[in-house]
This record gives C-alpha cells, sequence and structure tokens, in this order.
C-alpha cells in the first residue's frame, strides 16, 4: 500500500506465543541442570565480560571455566545426591557448577550477581523456547538478551548498590515457577477467514 509516498505492509498471519516459564535457581543449575547444559552454553558464558578473565572473588576455580584453576590445576569432580560422579574432575561442568555455589565470603557484590547471572542465562536458553522472547519484570516487559546485557553493564560498572539489586531482580525471576513470556513465531500463523 503507497500512501503519502510512503510504502506500508501489513502482516496479519503472525503470532505470538505466550506463556509461563518454570524457571530454575542456581542451586538447581549446579547440580540437575548440568545434564542440560551444553558447550554453546559454556561458550556463551565465556563470551560474557564477567568470565572473559580471571575474577578477584571466585575462589572454586578462575573464569573462563573450563575446568582449570589459574594455574593449570583441574577442578574437583562434582557428586550428585547419591555420591555419584556427575561432572569429572577438570571439566568445564565441573567448574561450573562449584562457580554457582561459591559461597560469597569476600562480599564482592559482583560474584553474587555473576551467580544469578549465570543462572538466568541457563533459563532463557532452557525454559523460554526463544533467545528473541521477552519476559515480564516488575510488570514491564523486556528481552531476556537486554537483561542480559543490562545485568553485565551493572557488573562491569555499576555501583554496588545497583549490582546488588540486579542480582535480587535475577534471583527473583530464577526462583519464579511463572515468569510470563512472550515471542513472535517464526513460522506464520493460519489465516482465519470471517
Amino acid at each position: 500500500m503507497v500512501e503519502n509516498g510512503s510504502v506500508s505492509r501489513q502482516f496479519g498471519n503472525f503470532c505470538y506465543v505466550e506463556g509461563t516459564a518454570d524457571f530454575d535457581t542456581k542451586g538447581y543449575w549446579h547440580n540437575k541442570g548440568l545434564s542440560e547444559t551444553t558447550s554453546a552454553d559454556i561458550d556463551y558464558l565465556n563470551s560474557l565480560l564477567p568470565w572473559t578473565s580471571p575474577s578477584s572473588y571466585f575462589e572454586d576455580g578462575d573464569e573462563p571455566i573450563n575446568g582449570l584453576y589459574q594455574d593449570g590445576t583441574p577442578v574437583a569432580a562434582v557428586n550428585g545426591e547419591w555420591s555419584e560422579e556427575i561432572a569429572p574432575a577438570g571439566s568445564a561442568l565441573a567448574e561450573q557448577s562449584h562457580y554457582l555455589i561459591d559461597s560469597n565470603a569476600g562480599g564482592d557484590p559482583r560474584e553474587q550477581l555473576a551467580q544469578q547471572l549465570d543462572a538466568f542465562i541457563m533459563n532463557a536458553k532452557h525454559r523460554l523456547g526463544s533467545p528473541n522472547a521477552v519476559i515480564q519484570v516488575n510488570g514491564n516487559w523486556i528481552s531476556a538478551a537486554d537483561l542480559i546485557s543490562e545485568a553485565v553493564d551493572i557488573w562491569a560498572s555499576g555501583t554496588d548498590a545497583e549490582r546488588v539489586s540486579m542480582q535480587e531482580v535475577l534471583n527473583s525471576l530464577n526462583e519464579s515457577d511463572a515468569v510470563p513470556y512472550r515471542y513472535v513465531c517464526y513460522n506464520p500463523c493460519p489465516v482465519v477467514y470471517p
């Protein structure tokens, strides 16, 4: 359609996928979630600022998540509830597990923010159904990707109060069993004729 010299198009057969996602805590991703965690997940984490270089706060391994301490010593294996090995020593999964439950004894709010961000990323990748999904946070819609970017920026250059606030937002999402989401479906919806 051409109107006033401008071309516009109307597409009436796109649809939203909407629902609620049952997110999981960092504790879940530390043990049971390891079976869902892929090498692509680890690669994605390692591409983000909290994991691109060794931190001053993580005592059970050093970034990037590669299964090794900074001196090359392998991170210890991880055992499950019945003492079965769920992540072998020296594996990225073992480091991921240890990282997610590392105590924040030093009081650096960057660690708790990075841990909650890690779990949020796992939830976004494995629970939302699309990386393009938007979620409802405090009554507002925001894309998961934008929330991840905002959290990384706050981790890097925010104040400690901003870091605590963001980790609380991510924690509340990670603990929710009903995170509202929506995204535009890639396949057109069937056309409904009147």
